[in-house]
C-alpha cells in the first residue's frame, strides 16, 4: 500500500452497496449523461456535510467494471477502454466543506469527435476522518462515490435473448427453475426488467411474477436463473417471458414451451 491510509469504500449505485464510516452525503448516486461526438456535457453533483466540523474532500475518478459474478471491480482511471480519463474534470476537485454546509461540484465531458461507444467512471469523494484503525494505527479515509455515464447518440443498443429454457424438478427438494442468456451486443449499458407468466394449454394463467431491474455492460453475457411454480400438474405450459427496458418504451417478448409428466 502506497500510503499510511486504509481505504473503505462505500459506492452507491444501484447493484453496488459496501457498508462505510463516510460522512459526507452525495446527490443524486447515478448520472447518465446523453450527447453527440464532438460536444460537451455538464452535470452537478452535491456534496452536503451533515457533521460539526469542517470536512476536507477529494474527488477521485476511477474505472469499474463488473466481473463474472456480477460483483464491482475497480481500476485507476484510463486502465480500461471505457474510461472517462482524460475527458472529464470537477470544479472544484478539492475543497472544504464546513457543517451543514452544501458544496456543488460541476464536471465537463469534451466528447471526442471519434467517440462510437460508452464510457463510465466512477468519482470518489475521498475524505480523511480522525477514526483510528484498530490492527494497524492508520487514520481510515473513506470514499464515497456517484457513477458517471456518457452515452454517445451514435452508439448501438442491442439486446437479446440468445438462450432460454426451464429445468423442472426431480424431487421434492428441486425447484423448476427458467434458465436464461440475456446478450448485450450493442455499445452502451442497459438496465433492463423481466416479466414471466407460466400458462398451461387452455391459456389460463398459473403464476406470474417480476424480477428486479439488472443491468448488462456492452458486450457481455448475464446469465439468469429464477425458480417459478413447482407444484405443476401433469400437462403442456409456456413460460412467457417479457423483457422491458429503463426510459424506453420498448420490449422483448420469448417463450418456452415445456411439459411436466407424470
Amino acid at each position: 500500500m502506497k500510503s499510511n491510509f486504509i481505504l473503505l469504500i462505500f459506492i452507491i449505485i444501484f447493484l453496488f452497496t459496501i457498508n462505510t464510516q463516510a460522512t459526507v452525503k452525495i446527490e443524486p448516486s447515478r448520472i447518465i449523461l446523453y450527447g453527440d461526438p464532438g460536444t460537451r456535457a455538464t452535470g452537478t453533483i452535491n456534496v452536503f456535510n451533515p457533521t460539526e466540523v469542517d470536512t476536507e474532500v477529494r474527488a477521485v475518478l476511477q474505472d469499474w467494471n463488473l466481473d463474472e459474478e456480477e460483483s464491482l471491480l475497480t481500476f485507476k482511471a484510463g486502465e480500461t477502454d471505457s474510461s472517462l480519463a482524460g475527458l472529464i474534470k470537477f470544479n472544484p476537485k478539492h475543497f472544504i466543506i464546513k457543517p451543514g454546509e452544501l458544496q456543488v461540484v460541476r464536471f465537463t465531458i469534451t466528447v471526442p469527435e471519434d467517440i462510437k461507444k460508452e464510457r463510465r467512471g466512477i468519482v470518489f469523494f475521498e475524505e480523511k476522518t480522525d477514526m483510528i484503525e484498530d490492527k494497524t494505527g492508520a487514520r481510515v479515509v473513506t470514499q464515497i462515490g456517484t457513477t458517471i455515464y456518457f452515452m454517445p447518440s451514435n452508439a448501438v443498443s442491442k439486446f437479446g435473448i440468445p438462450f432460454a429454457d426451464v429445468h423442472l424438478a426431480e424431487d421434492e427438494e428441486d425447484e423448476n427453475v427458467a434458465l436464461l442468456l440475456a446478450e448485450n451486443a450493442g455499445d452502451v449499458h442497459i438496465r433492463y426488467r423481466i416479466n414471466y407468466k407460466i400458462i398451461n394449454d387452455k391459456g389460463v394463467l398459473i403464476s406470474k411474477d417480476e424480477l428486479a431491474e439488472k443491468l448488462i455492460l456492452p458486450n457481455k453475457k448475464q446469465g439468469i436463473g429464477f425458480p417459478f411454480e413447482k407444484d405443476l400438474e401433469p400437462g403442456n405450459y409456456k413460460l412467457l417471458i417479457s423483457v422491458s427496458f429503463q426510459n424506453s418504451d420498448k420490449n422483448t417478448e420469448h417463450s418456452v414451451s415445456f411439459e411436466v409428466k407424470k
